[in-house]
């Protein structure tokens, strides 16, 4: 065994920071404790849909009320600020949860997977019981899978409430289905997001060679999903479109049951080909280099396609290759996984983070909400449905430095981060053999102990993973 490798495990697979006895098989223990129960999940929870659903009912009735001249607009304004206002607090902490798990993980590979696969299904909450609540779809639809079929995964994810709203299939009627032809005045229409990033981004990619003919059937085969007043998915038949659909390769039947077609089409395209090799490259990408090697891309792509989309396979293969434990550190760290390493190398206490958000709201805007913004990862709200960027250029600005820099500076003295962490101790536990020597003296040198952890934060070595 390399004597980077624990180190190389903690940095480029987990949330930074090595173990005090490295396990020599520390890919094996990574996969081990990945097929073990979720201890992050049940220490730090974040918000059910269940919370949301009472506030539902009153405030359709009150804006019924108003539209019928029964009520006060401002009565409506004034409940639409209590429900923002519940659920920015639920949000709050959904953030603090998922840095603390990362935070208190023995490895954190199971919430670096979250993360790569709550990215890969990007979606950002719409409308007022939805808005803030993609850490409620990832804990219930992203989390759970990472370890199991990409099948379930994908169906859990496209399936969600929150997805169906922000690819906007709940505005999805099929042209030829009832409710078109009973309303013909009405702007009705067949709405195509939810198919064309199904294709693209979730499953085989845009080089699989489809065109947009699959890419209408998808959406008419997709046409009746909606969201229902209780926040759960429903399928509608009077909004979806009559006969059969083809996308590339698969055939639905001639609709006696279309919630089921939709199913077995996602079951089709999980175990594509061209899903198995999008996948794979995706997470080599994601996990060791911008550039992967192609043997290792070709290595998981393989295991796959033999496993039939078994996750698992896939990580064991990707961790298994010579290529995923090069000693150079090659990938920039996002706001994210930055934030979170530091934290967790500072030996921070992750309940201290989650009570702070609770208890003390903006202080957790001044110390994650913010410098994540500034850092150019503004939580819960990506650029697009196709994620945040990977390559490091993308992270690695004039302005995004500076900011990392400003946050560095003062992570120390954070609320959780124990008085006696040391920049050398900073060093030694969060890079090992990997901090260079230059680094080493200047965290040494500094003139204080906020320096020169800050010194060991902002460094080359702690930015790559």
């Amino acid at each position: 065994m390399s004597l980077f490798q624990p180190h190389l495990a903690a940095i480029r697979f987990g949330t930074g920071r090595s173990p005090v006895h490295p396990d020599p098989a520390s890919a094996q223990a990574m996969l081990d404790a990945l097929s073990g129960p979720d201890s992050g999940a049940a220490a730090f929870p974040v918000s059910p849909m269940d919370d949301v659903l009472p506030w539902v009912e009153p405030y359709r009735a009150l804006v019924k009320a108003r539209n019928q001249g029964d009520a006060d607009p401002q009565e409506v304004l004034d409940m639409l600020k209590e429900i923002r206002k519940s659920e920015r607090r639920h949000w709050l902490e959904g953030l603090a949860s998922t840095v603390s798990r990362g935070v208190a993980a023995d490895d954190g590979f199971r919430d670096r997977l979250t993360l790569f696969w709550a990215d890969h299904f990007t979606a950002a909450g719409r409308g007022a019981f939805l808005r803030n609540r993609v850490d409620t779809y990832v804990d219930a639809a992203i989390r759970p899978n990472v370890a199991g079929k990409f099948a379930d995964m994908l169906k859990a994810a496209e399936l969600h409430p929150v997805m169906l709203q922000y690819l906007n299939q709940n505005t999805s009627v099929g042209p030829g289905s009832k409710l078109a032809e009973n309303r013909p005045n009405r702007r009705l229409g067949l709405n195509e997001n939810l198919g064309r990033e199904l294709l693209e981004l979730h499953t085989v990619g845009v080089d699989a060679g489809y065109g947009q003919e699959d890419v209408r059937q998808m959406a008419e085969l997709l046409a009746g999903l909606n969201v229902t007043n209780e926040m759960e998915m429903v399928f509608q038949p009077g909004r979806a479109e009559p006969g059969a659909e083809h996308v590339l390769g698969f055939s639905s039947s001639p609709r006696r049951d279309q919630l089921q077609d939709i199913l077995n089409a996602l079951d089709y395209l999980a175990v594509h080909p061209d899903t198995a090799a999008h996948l794979s490259r995706k997470l080599a990408v994601h996990f060791v280099s911008d550039t992967p090697d192609e043997d290792l891309v070709a290595s998981m792509a393989a295991r796959y396609r033999e496993s039939g989309g078994d996750l698992m396979q896939v990580y064991d293969a990707m961790l298994s290759h010579p290529a995923a434990w090069a000693p150079e550190l090659q990938k920039i760290k996002r706001p994210v996984d930055y934030v979170t390493s530091a934290l967790r190398g500072l030996g921070a206490d992750p309940h201290a983070l989650v009570a702070t958000a609770r208890e003390t709201p903006r202080q957790t805007y001044r110390d994650l909400v913010n410098p994540l913004i500034f850092m150019g990862q503004r939580w819960g709200e990506p650029d697009g449905p196709n994620g945040w960027p990977e390559e490091g250029a993308a992270w690695i600005t004039a302005n995004a430095l500076a900011q990392r820099l400003k946050w560095a500076m003062r992570a120390s003295s954070m609320p959780g981060v124990p008085a006696m962490a040391e920049p050398l101790q900073l060093a030694e536990a969060a890079l090992g053999p990997l901090a260079g020597e230059r680094l080493r003296f200047a965290a040494g040198a500094a003139e204080t102990r906020g320096e020169g952890i800050g010194l060991v934060l902002i460094s080359p070595e702690f930015q790559r993973r």
